[in-house]
């Protein structure tokens, strides 16, 4: 489900188009991926276009359209039916793992950290600064050492980037687009973050501007019995975007449309 990180509520402002590439590489269990698209937005819509997929989001409409280019089919999400299957999930989660799974998670006490250290890099001829979260928990054992479970989202925040007044007035709104809210899914499968994701959004309100990197990492780490010695990690998965390539340059109105042979098949469940 990685376009709902593109999901968003226009804002009554009027802006014009805006366009940028975006390259996401994924890592974890042994196995790699990586993909590029182009991301555009004009008007009341969004659309992400890869190889193989395009995406188009309508937020008046509130609904998600996703395109198979190689079969020329397409599907329609609304909103409302993201909300349904994430509650779906959790209520298959504890039905699976009875009272006792969710009593489990509601009794795990995370541990929150936001870095602001002012690092700069440079991404796409571009200035931004850093800013890392980190949520960290320990989880129940039989061993004498405790493993940890470590939740991370790294940003690089720019002031400077070409289109950012209309990439904002997309996205600021609508809690999908929102990396605090975004994560707050996880409160399914992780217990409550509600209190560090309050941090990180306030913090991210405060310095404002585009991220040109976002890396979300999720680790289970076994403390060293030595403590001369480095930790081992016994799961980390990480997924980087970057975003770069951003251009005001105007966008046709077609792209944003679901070809007329293309047909119309069920989402899959």
């Amino acid at each position: 489900m990685k376009w709902l990180f593109f999901l968003a509520f226009i804002s009554p402002c009027i802006y014009g188009d805006v366009s940028y590439n975006v390259i996401t590489k994924s890592t974890g269990t042994g196995e790699s991926s990586s993909s590029q698209a182009k991301v555009s937005i004009q008007g009341k819509k969004m659309v992400q276009v890869s190889d193989e997929t395009k995406v188009i989001i309508d937020s008046s409409k509130k609904t998600i359209s996703e395109l198979n280019l190689t079969e020329k089919t397409y599907t329609i999400t609304t909103f409302d039916q993201i909300d349904q299957s994430l509650e779906k999930a959790r209520d298959k989660l504890f039905d699976i793992g009875g009272t006792s799974l969710q009593e489990k998670m509601e009794q795990i006490q995370w541990s929150f950290e936001i870095k602001d250290n002012g690092k700069e890099k440079l991404i796409d001829e571009t200035t931004c600064k850093e800013i890392i979260f980190t949520a960290t928990t320990k989880l129940s054992s039989s061993q004498s050492f405790t493993p940890l479970m470590e939740l991370g989202y790294e940003f690089c925040l720019s002031n400077a980037v070409i289109g950012i007044n209309e990439i904002n007035s997309f996205t600021d709104k609508y809690s999908a687009i929102n990396p605090a809210q975004s994560l707050a899914t996880m409160n399914v499968f992780l217990g409550n973050l509600d209190q560090g994701l309050k941090m990180l959004e306030k913090k991210l309100a405060e310095k404002g501007g585009v991220s040109l990197l976002n890396k979300l990492s999720f680790k289970v780490i076994m403390p060293n019995q030595n403590p001369d010695q480095p930790s081992m990690e016994l799961v980390k998965m990480e997924t980087l975007t970057v975003q770069s390539d951003f251009s005001t340059a105007a966008v046709s109105s077609s792209l944003f449309e679901i070809p007329a042979d293309f047909r119309k098949v069920e989402r899959e469940k």
